[in-house]
């Protein structure tokens, strides 16, 4: 087992079909969580990836700590995923951090159709949230709910011009 991930037979299957992929010319692309990617680091699949996107957003499964809570906000999980990635191998240039469109909740309801996710448009147009802010906002029952507000954003984009990333991306886009 190369970790809970994948095994071994797995592994090399994925490394096969990035070769077969390289051998027809195509661009590849692998993705992960920040709070993975040291585990995706160690299969060697992003370092052989043309493309490798870490996601800046939050934990969307399970709980978070209080001091994790906001973290995949701060320009500091962002340059440590950074650093993660080219001290593994990762070339700098072919490093896309993704920022989440996703606002999310830890705080618990009562109501349980409460859902703890919703949007950066939601946050704005409904919850009244500063989008220059510093990525938090109460929503109408009371929740604190964390976003990529423009400020939050216009960091990450900062941090790719000094580390000479490829690029910034958004998840998703908001069609309604």
């Amino acid at each position: 087992m190369v970790n809970d991930w994948f095994d071994e037979d797995q592994l090399a299957v994925t490394k096969k079909r990035f070769e077969a992929f390289k051998e027809l010319g195509i661009v590849t692309t692998v993705k992960s969580n920040y709070y993975e990617w040291h585990r995706a680091l160690e299969t060697g699949i992003p370092q052989l990836a043309d493309l490798s996107v870490v996601t800046l957003g939050p934990r969307v499964k399970g709980e978070a700590s209080d001091s994790e809570r906001g973290l995949f906000l701060t320009d500091a999980i962002a340059e440590k995923a950074i650093k993660n990635a080219t001290e593994a191998g990762v070339q700098a240039a072919k490093l896309i951090l993704e920022i989440s469109s996703v606002a999310k909740t830890y705080d618990k309801s009562d109501d349980p159709r409460a859902s703890s996710i919703t949007h950066y448009h939601d946050v704005i147009t409904k919850f009244g949230a500063d989008p220059d802010g510093d990525g938090t906002v109460f929503g109408p029952d009371g929740r604190l709910y964390y976003f990529y507000s423009r400020t939050r954003a216009i960091g990450k984009v900062r941090l790719a011009r000094r580390f000479g990333l490829h690029g910034i991306a958004v998840d998703h886009l908001e069609l309604q």
